[in-house]
This record gives structure tokens, sequence and C-alpha cells, in this order.
């Protein structure tokens, strides 16, 4: 059921009730609307692209009509609406009027209740006699229980499982494939998502079953429609994941994505059919009541509404292209050498010859403790200025090298840490000049962390409703004005520096981040002094001043650890978040716990003796050390995750792992044998597959819809202690988005949350007794200047607050979990890290 080519894209509204995939219908829509073979599906000849022109690194065809009519369409007449964000008398009268059909997405909860879909449940009553709608997964419950049906329980829960959908055979009237399903084949893959289903017993007159799956031998109803109005509903989801094609052609498919669209899905199948079907649907029947589709696009306050691709936060300055230094107020110089590193230096030794204990601020190490894996360099530095944010005053206390005092800033709403961290990142980028573009872009700027409890600042309807300790620090980062790095590739140094070009003229601009600015980056004077320090150090021979003993893992005592729920109760939070699983309040809940101890205080005041013994008996690609000891804090991370990389050019990274066995390293065999059961481990399988797609449901938020892909899916990589499932979510950021913007667009990390978000984090305050997380579950990583950002997941992590350490460990909770083996999964995160204590 093709469209016309020459007619309008209908304006659709996809409602979205706080699930974490809403997003993922975009892809559908850009397959249909982007992807030159998939126009076909929509009536329009598949266009050839060999006479296009590169441009930007794209090929393209501007000149083709088809082509200007799908690309300047459908993201204008398309719009996400989170049913929160809207008022019914304002819908109605100002969103309704330009709008030719309505998708309900998905979401958790249950129709039945008022809190979950009365929104939507009163837009079918009112107007689903004339505006076509489509119902997924919660929609589509909700359109039963809109006309008296009911939901129940489903036999089995199905949460990123792949089921088969069987449609009507036969040749009678009511064997007969509906229009929605045209061009699918009568048996076909589909992802659930679902604890609930439309019920079959006292099933409403008015509506009609027309999908069905089987689930332990019984048939559950997988699709609807109404029998006389423009209403249809599918229980799975349509989105597509793929990864056929960038593991088949690689070079071919990142120079083509954008144009060429997506091949069939590895899970969901025939979603883009189902789109186009409906759309198809839409527009016969605003054919066959006299009414016409809106030949314009939505208009712009619609659209800025919408969920995905919007504009920067509002403190964020917009980049400024890069351009020649006389066409740029240039305030700053970004400058980096390459050293001679005869001596063969190693990261330990330059952190301990020229970092360790020369700065009160404190020290850092961004080490890649297991070379072989990401990222490629270790760096190590002394920060000249911290920035330390309490969310609940909503603050910044900052410190600078060069002073004793600390000044306190107050933060007035919209402005928030990630906003004012990004205006600062966005102000140094557009007035610093790269001399050595040659050289690989290193991490001089903003190092730091966020606390899982800046989830109250990136969804705010997260907030707890029990009171935290308003005295807690939430986040904190040091700002890195002179750099030294190691490429574990080649062996070589390379120091990197900002350096002041004009003081004066700096004074006239610091007013972007309350003056701070001003006060980042060295003068030329101090360079020089420090490089030639930094070549002394490196200079041989070796003399007794230039070189000293690395200082040597110290055995420390095994502390007791008192985790915050023991087995026990650990064990009874499980069953509870089954329970809820089961009644659909979430796919996936990420539960955890920390344990905790009292240390002495000399370890206390240098943990980093402790830190060398971590990263030997637990090396990780994101091992780092980052002490401050103005706020008494000490990460010592041996975290094998990745949060998010971002290069200088916008593309992003996510790196979720889920799904970890303990490795049998005295028995080759068993450990092959752990190795392949984890990959094909049905529960490991479905808690990756739900957060894959929460992860292109995040990056759908601030990249382009073309551009969001899964180059490698559910793939084991091997540490030193446990074997995990890793996948890699990309995308490409949006021109306007800074990559704080990004941070917090996407926080907290979806490994450690669940599915969906929202709902999952309301849950799991609850479960885990209201106890902040902290540090634990965050993210640690830097931004640099020229916006290449690289954050890991603060997981496998001692976190020391004065003599207080904690590790927090937990696992993902699904219907298929045991209970038994969650709480074993816990112990085996845990002893990979405890292993440093001897």
């Amino acid at each position: 059921m093709p469209l016309h080519p020459c007619a309008p894209i209908p304006t659709t509204v996809i409602l979205d009730h706080h699930d974490s995939y809403t997003r993922n219908l975009l892809v559908l829509f850009s397959q249909l609307f982007s992807a030159p073979h998939a126009g076909a599906q929509v009536g329009i000849a598949a266009i050839d692209v060999g006479a296009g022109h590169v441009r930007d690194g794209r090929t393209r065809d501007d000149g083709h009509p088809a082509r200007r009519w799908l690309e300047r369409g459908w993201q204008q007449r398309v719009v996400i609406i989170n049913v929160d964000d809207i008022t019914w008398d304002h819908f109605v009268s100002a969103i309704l009027p330009h709008v030719s059909c309505i998708i309900l997405g998905p979401g958790p909860g249950n129709p039945s209740r008022a809190s979950d879909f009365s929104w939507s449940e009163r837009l079918i009553k009112n107007f689903g006699h004339r505006l076509p709608i489509l119902g997924l997964c919660l929609g589509h419950q909700g359109l039963a229980t809109t006309f008296e049906g009911k939901v129940d329980r489903a036999r089995e829960p199905r949460h990123g499982q792949i089921s088969m959908i069987r449609l009507p055979t036969g040749n009678s009237s009511k064997s007969q494939i509906d229009p929605l399903f045209a061009g699918i084949p009568s048996m076909f893959k589909a992802v659930q998502f679902n604890s609930l289903v439309v019920s079959t017993q006292n099933f409403p007159d008015e509506l009609q079953p027309i999908a069905w799956s089987n689930n332990g031998g019984r048939d559950e109803i997988m699709a609807l429609r109404h029998r006389s109005k423009p209403l249809w509903g599918v229980q799975f989801h349509p989105e597509v994941l793929i990864d056929h094609l960038l593991i088949a052609f690689p070079l071919l498919f990142q120079a083509y994505l954008p144009f060429f669209g997506l091949p069939q899905s590895i899970c969901s199948t025939h979603g883009s059919t189902i789109l186009s079907n409906f759309l198809s649907l839409v527009s016969a029947h605003h054919a066959g009541q006299s009414t016409s589709i809106p030949s314009l696009p939505l208009p712009l306050d619609v659209r800025a509404l919408t969920t995905s691709y919007k504009r920067g936060l509002p403190s964020v300055i917009p980049d400024v292209p890069a351009g020649p230094p006389s066409y740029r107020p240039w305030l700053w110089e970004q400058r980096t050498i390459q050293l001679e590193n005869e001596n063969e230096r190693t990261p330990q030794e330059v952190f301990e010859g020229l970092v360790k204990g020369l700065n009160d601020l404190g020290e850092v190490w961004l080490d890649s403790a297991r070379p072989t894996g990401l990222p490629q360099f270790s760096h190590v530095f002394e920060p000249q200025l911290t920035w330390t944010h309490t969310r609940p005053a909503n603050t910044i206390l900052v410190r600078h090298e060069a002073s004793t005092e600390a000044i306190a800033y107050q933060l007035e709403a919209p402005h928030t840490f990630f906003s004012t961290l990004g205006t600062a990142q966005a102000f140094l980028k557009r007035h610093t000049c790269l001399l050595n573009p040659e050289y690989p872009s290193f991490s001089i700027g903003f190092v730091g962390y966020f606390g899982y409890e800046m989830k109250e600042v990136s969804m705010p309807l997260s907030a707890s409703a029990a009171t935290l300790p308003t005295k807690r620090t939430d986040a904190e980062f040091a700002f890195a004005s002179r750099l030294l790095t190691f490429a574990h590739e080649t062996g070589k140094w390379y120091v990197t520096a900002l350096v002041r070009l004009d003081d004066a003229s700096m004074a006239g601009n610091n007013a972007s981040m309350m003056g701070l600015e001003a006060r980042l980056g060295i003068d030329e004077p101090g360079y020089k002094a420090w490089i030639s320090t930094v070549r002394a150090f490196f200079t041989p021979p070796r003399s007794s001043t230039t070189m000293s003993s690395p200082i040597a893992s110290t055995s420390t005592i095994l502390p007791t650890l008192v985790p915050d729920q023991d087995r026990a109760s650990y064990i009874v939070s499980i069953d509870k978040a089954k329970e809820y699983i089961t009644a659909g309040e979430s796919y996936e809940l990420c539960q955890t716990t920390q344990f905790r101890t009292t240390v002495d205080p000399a370890l206390a005041a240098d943990p980093y003796p402790l830190y060398l013994s971590l990263r030997s008996s637990n090396p990780a690609p994101y091992s780092s050390y980052f002490r401050l000891p103005c706020s008494k804090l000490s990460l010592l991370s041996s975290s094998p995750e990745r949060f998010m990389h971002i290069t200088s050019g916008g593309h992003v990274e996510m790196k979720p792992i889920k799904g970890t066995v303990k490795r049998c390293l005295d028995d080759e065999a068993e450990d092959q044998r752990r190795k392949q059961s984890l990959e094909k481990d049905e529960k490991e399988r479905a808690e990756n597959l739900m957060i894959v797609d929460l992860c292109r449901n995040d990056l759908l938020a601030f990249c382009e819809v073309q551009s969001v892909a899964v180059p490698k899916l559910m793939k084991v990589e091997t540490y030193q202690t446990v074997h995990q499932l890793v996948t890699s979510v990309v995308g490409q950021l949006t021109p306007a988005v800074n990559p704080f913007e990004a941070v917090q667009r996407a926080f907290p990390p979806g490994s450690m949350t669940g599915a969906p978000k929202l709902r999952s984090l309301k849950l799991l305050d609850e479960l885990e007794g209201h106890q902040a997380r902290g540090v634990y579950s965050g993210v640690f990583g830097y931004v640099a200047i020229d916006g290449t950002t690289d954050f890991s997941v603060v997981i496998r992590t001692l976190v020391l607050n004065d003599t207080q350490l904690t590790l927090g460990a937990g696992g993902a909770i699904t219907y298929l979990s045991d209970a038994a083996k969650e709480w074993d999964e816990v112990l085996t995160k845990k002893e990979a890290v405890m292993k440093c204590f001897t």
C-alpha cells in the first residue's frame, strides 16, 4: 500500500508515555523517507546515487526531485511529544488542527491506571472516530481498555525476546490479512517488551484481533483494529535494530548510511512496512472523509516540543566554525610537543615524578591499565582549578591553585552544572587556537565525575521522595591546563598546555562563566618553566635527581566490608523487582548495593599504593586515579565500561555492558565454555538488547536520526577476571549540541538503571532503601577543549570519602533472573576489585 509519490507525508504526533524506546520509531521514518531504496516502499522509485557528488564526506544526489521531497519532508512533519509536556486544552487548540495521525507510544504501567494512560484514553474517545491512531505496546493495550476490554498478565513476560508473529491464513473474510500487514509474510519475527497482554476474555465486539503469538502454548493477541474507526494497535515493538551492513561493508556503510538507509532487521522485522501501511491507511482515511492532509509542515512551536534533537541548553554558547587565526579572537593557544623518551619513562614514573604530591588541589591519572584495549592513551596532570557541585543547593565551589580561598557561586535556573561546564568548554573552544593539529587530540580540559544523583538534573521527574543529605557532593571536575600523555601503541610521550595569550584582553571576556575562563591556562613564562622541568625529567642519562624507585603497591589487610543490603534482603528486593516487572512496571531493573568500611587514616591520606595494587590485580581500559584532597575524595577505578565517547568531529559511541560471568583461569576449556555460554544465554542477551535499544533512544535525543546504528551487537569481551557481553551503539552529534549537553541527555547510564529509564529510577530508589548511590553508577571522564569526550561508567571502583571506603556492585534484574545467581554476580564483581587487598 505505497503512498503516492506526490502526496504529502502525513503530519504525525508520537505521544511518549515515558518509555525508553519511543525515539527509535524515528528510525522507521528515516528508513521510509530518507533512504532511496526504502523510498520504493512508499511509491518512490529508487534513486541512483552514482551520479552524486561528495560533500562533507557524504555522497548525495541533491538534484533529484524525489530526493528533495524526501529530505525536507519528514523531520518537519513528525514530532515526539511527552504526554506530561502539554495540557489537554493546548493540544486540542494548538496542535490537533495540524495533525493527520497519532502514534501512541509504548510505556510502563497498566492502561487501566489513570496515571499511566488517561490522557491518551481521552484522545481515543474524543477523536478516534476521525483521527487515525496506531497504538504500540501500552498504546495497543490502551485501545482495548478504552473500549471496555481488559489486560491480563502474559503467560510469561517477554522483554527483549524474539517472538514469531502469526497473521490470519485462509480464504474466508475472517482469515484475510489486515491492510496494516499488507506485503508481510504470515509468520514473521518481532521483539516483545511486555508483561501484560490484551485479554481474550470478554474481548470488545468493536475490536478485532488481527495477529497473534504463542506464549508457552497459549495464543496471545499481538495486534488489533477497530471494526469501523481508523484505530490499530500492535503489541510488539516494530523499531529496527541493525548491524548486518556495517559488519559486512564497514566503509561503504559509513559513507552511504544516511542515503541508502538500512536493510532488514536482525530482531524486529517489517517495522518500516507496517509504518508505511499505516501512513497509507491515514491517507486513504482522509481521502474518504474529504479531509486533506496538511501540505505545510508542523508549526515551529509544535516542533519545538519534540523530545528528540532539541536545541542546545540555554547557557551553551554555539560553536564557531574553525578558521585561520586572522578571523578568530584567539585568547589561548593549545600547544603540543612530542618528547624524546630515550629513558623509556612509564606512566607510573611520570606521574610519580612530575605530578604526585606537587599540587594541593590534587592529582589525576587517566590510566589505560589494559593497553591492548581502549583508550589508546594514558594522561597525567595536576589540576589548575576544581569545581565542586552540590545539587540540592545548586552551588559550585571553585578552588584555584593560585589561591588559598574557595569561591562559592550560586546557579540560577535554568542553568545547571552540566550547562555551566558546557558554556565554559564552548567559550574555550571558540577562543583557543590549536597550534599542532598534526598530533592526536588530547584530553586537556575538564576531567571529573557526575554522581548518580545528578539524575535529578538530567531527569527531574526522577527526584526521590525521600530526603537525601543536603550537604553531599554530586559532581566534581578538575581542569587540566598542563597535560602529559603516553601513547601505548608507539611508546611516545606528548606534552600539551593551554597558554594564555593576553591577560588584558581576557579581562574583557570574563562574563560568560562568572569569569572563570580568565583564570584558566598558564602564561608564557609559566609555560617555558614547565616545559624546562619536563624536559629535564626526560633527558638522559637518568640521574639520582631524575630517577627514583617507583612507589610499590603495598599489602593492605583485607577490610571487612558491610553491604547496605545483605544476601537475604537483597534477594527479597530481587523478588520485589521481579514482581514489578511481571506487573508491567518495568522491563529491567539494575539493582545495586554498596559495601562499606572505615579505613586507616594513613590509607585515606594517601591511597595511591592501593591504586597501584588495583591496577595490577584488575587492569581495565578505563582505570583511573582521581584524588582531590580539598574535598577529601579519591576515586580508584578499574572500570571496563565506556559510557560515551565523542570525537572532535561529533561522532558518538556508547558501549553498554550487560552480562558478566566469572572466568576460570586454571582450566582453559572451562573458561571457553563459560565464554560461549554467556554469548548464547537467553537472559543475558535479553538484558543486553533492552539496554541497547535504550541507548539508541538516548542517542536520538541529540544525534542525527539516520546516523544512529549498532556496529557491534552482543559480543563477548574478556578481561582479567570476567567475560562480559558488550555492544557498541553509534551516532553523529547534532551540530548545535554541546558535549556536556549530550552527556546530560543520556544520563544516568542505562546499563545502571534498566528500562524504561524514568520508571526504573523511581522503583530502584524504593528497592535500594532510598540510599544515595553517590559516585557509584555515575560517570567519570573528560571533555577536552575541542569537544573530544570520553566517559566511563563508575563501576569496579573504590570510592574514598575521607576514611569511609565504599564499593558498589549490582546487576540487571529481569523476569528470567535467578535471585541466588544475581547475588553471586554481585559478589563476583566485588571480588574482582577486592583482590587489590592482600
